[in-house]
């Protein structure tokens, strides 16, 4: 995947994934810093070669970045 084409996939899943990120964190804040996470484990998982099924990649970082707050609240 070049630069293009993960900003455009950037650009889809932030779009998609901040509108239910904001209602599960009730803060903008939170939504992004969630999703910053989300997008980044799936960027690394993507250069390891981890991520075998392309086939919905949105609700993949959407569950990646609902777990990432979920982890967060449990700590805090």
């Amino acid at each position: 995947m070049n630069d293009a084409k993960f900003r455009e996939l950037y650009d889809s899943c932030q779009e998609y994934c901040m509108k239910t990120l904001k209602k599960w964190t009730f803060n903008q804040q939170d939504a992004e810093d969630a999703f910053a996470e989300a997008i980044s484990i799936y960027w690394i998982r993507y250069k390891q070669g981890k991520i075998k099924n392309h086939d919905n990649i949105k609700a993949y970082i959407l569950k990646t970045a609902l777990n990432t707050y979920r982890n967060k609240i449990k700590t805090d």
